[in-house]
């Protein structure tokens, strides 16, 4: 089904409301096991799993591109996850996901981001 269609500030907003890295810094990165800040720290995502999704399924809903911050690895996971979800749901879309900020990456996830299409600067 096809979404409603957005006036300019609505979705202007919407993006706004959605413009929070998942992880902005090198402390707070969400990093995986094997990683030691400090004692028991491995930082932390700035939003939830649900505002990723939100976030990803409403770009993909309206044709928006969507330009994300993923520092560290359990950023990307559940990046990936949420692609992967809304590709799944509204498929295959002109859209060009780009990833602008994804320090901390290991191969298996720069495979799936290349995968979903999506577009990891040098």
């Amino acid at each position: 089904m096809a979404a409603a269609p957005l006036s300019r500030s609505c979705a202007r907003r919407r993006l706004q409301a959605h413009h929070r890295p998942l992880a902005p810094r090198l402390r707070p990165a969400r990093l995986c096991a094997g990683w030691r800040l400090s004692a028991g720290y491995a930082g932390y995502a700035a939003v939830t799993m649900d505002e990723v999704e939100d976030a990803v399924n409403w770009c993909n809903a309206h044709d928006i591109q969507i330009i994300t911050h993923a520092n560290g690895e359990g950023a990307s996971d559940m990046l990936i996850a949420a692609i992967g979800a809304a590709q799944a749901k509204y498929g295959a879309r002109p859209i060009r996901p780009t990833l602008v900020h994804g320090q901390f990456l290991r191969e298996d996830q720069i495979d799936s981001y290349q995968c979903h299409g999506v577009f990891l600067p040098a």
